[in-house]
Order: structure tokens, then C-alpha cells, then sequence
């Protein structure tokens, strides 16, 4: 499950100094706990220099590595309002920090800063979070950048042959992920600056030997001949 560690505009210095104990209040002695960590643009905003910002990233990484705390770390993605320069960065510094620990990484910031429909998305909202297109961009970037892998479980398919989204880019997430999209959703939510924060913590338990179907929004699969319900827009 995901429990999401939630505190609005937290720059890297002040997560650093909360999440031990957020995290360890909700952790598992019995399965594997997992870390996503992910960065907005407070520390561009508060002034905050790449240095400090990679200096308490590594620290954060050191920390939950010497606890086996395995860690996904999703960076700043581009806001209208935020100096591009800055974001810019601080997105090198953590990727720096990342790379040299071998943590998984995705750059958000180089991918939309010169997307119109990001963009378009941010500032038809308040300026500092996506709609539900910019989202299945995020979306689509972290399929796409090492999630899979980390979690150890298959790539869809469909997300293996698919190109970075554009217009349609809400449309472009495998819908066959299933439960894992709902997952990853949440985790970009928080990730990435919106109301709901820059961390979250996940713990996998030992499941029994039952396995969870997934068959899309509609819940189950069609019989075979039978075409799409509803035609494509």
C-alpha cells in the first residue's frame, strides 16, 4: 500500500529533517518498504542553492539505503510561475546525487519545459499543479524511466511499443497497468509539488498466492469478436 507523506511547498532541507520519523512510523518489519521521493520547486522559491538542495538529497539516499529502504526519486518538473533557470538546477543537482548512489531517477524538467500542452495545462489551474492531461504526462515520463524495473515486476506491453504522449498524453498510459497506474498516479501527485506533498512511503507485504485481476476501467474483459463499446475519440 501507499501511505503519502503529505506537507505543501517543503523544500529538500525540511523534508530531510521530517521523514525519519514519518517514514519509520509507517514502515514494515515484515515486508519490503520502498521510498519515493520527490521534488517540487520550493527550493527554487525559497532560495535555496543546488548545493544545499544536493547535499540534503544525499542525505535523505544515505539514510534509507543504510535502513534498506529502496528509493525512486522523481525531480522538479518545469511551472510557469518559477524561474527556469533555477528549476534547471536543481534538476542537475539531483540528478548528480541520484547517479552517484545508482538511485533510479526521472527528469521531468528537460521533457516538459518546452511541451505547449504542459504548459497550457499548469497555467489554466493555479500555476503550480497539472490537470488531468499534465498528469498522465507525468505519468507517462515515470512508466517510462525505470518503474517498472524498480518495483521488479513486467513492463505492459502496450507501455514497451508506446512514444512520448502529446496532445493525447492523458491517453497514453497503458490502461492495462491497472492498479499500478492508480498507484503511480498517486505518486506523481505527491511527488511533484501538488497539495498533497513531496514524499510517500510504500511497504510490500507478503500477499497469499491469490492474485489481484485487472481488466481496465470497464472491470472486465469483453468476449472475443466483440468490438470496443464505446468508439474512439
Amino acid at each position: 500500500f501507499w501511505t503519502t507523506l503529505a506537507v505543501p511547498r517543503e523544500t529538500t532541507v525540511q523534508l530531510a529533517d521530517r521523514w525519519p520519523s514519518e517514514v519509520t512510523l509507517r514502515s514494515t518489519h515484515t515486508g519490503l518498504n520502498r521510498l519515493v521521493i520527490g521534488l517540487g520547486t520550493a527550493d527554487v522559491g525559497s532560495g535555496i542553492s543546488p548545493a544545499r538542495s544536493r547535499l540534503a538529497l544525499a542525505n535523505i539516499l544515505d539514510k534509507a539505503a543504510s535502513e534498506q529502504r529502496s528509493c525512486f526519486v522523481v525531480g522538479p518538473p518545469p511551472l510557469p510561475g518559477v524561474n527556469p533557470d533555477g528549476t534547471a538546477a536543481l534538476s542537475r543537482a539531483v540528478t548528480e546525487v541520484c547517479h552517484r548512489r545508482r538511485v533510479p531517477y526521472v527528469e521531468t524538467f528537460e521533457p516538459l519545459r518546452n511541451h505547449d500542452q504542459w504548459m497550457t495545462d499548469v497555467a489554466a489551474g493555479d500555476g503550480d499543479h497539472p490537470g488531468q492531461a499534465g498528469y498522465g504526462l507525468l505519468a507517462w515520463l515515470v512508466l517510462h524511466r525505470g518503474w517498472y524495473e524498480w518495483l521488479g515486476v513486467e513492463q505492459p506491453s502496450l507501455a514497451r511499443r508506446g512514444s512520448p504522449p502529446h496532445r493525447d498524453g492523458a491517453r497514453s498510459v497503458d490502461s492495462r497497468a491497472g492498479d499500478r497506474v492508480e498507484e503511480l498516479l498517486q505518486v506523481v501527485g505527491v511527488d511533484l509539488g501538488t497539495r498533497r506533498g513531496p514524499c510517500t512511503a510504500r511497504t510490500d507485504r507478503p500477499r497469499a498466492g491469490r492474485r489481484r485481476s485487472s481488466h481496465g476501467r470497464e472491470g472486465r474483459r469483453r468476449r472475443p469478436g466483440r468490438g470496443p463499446r464505446h468508439p474512439h475519440r
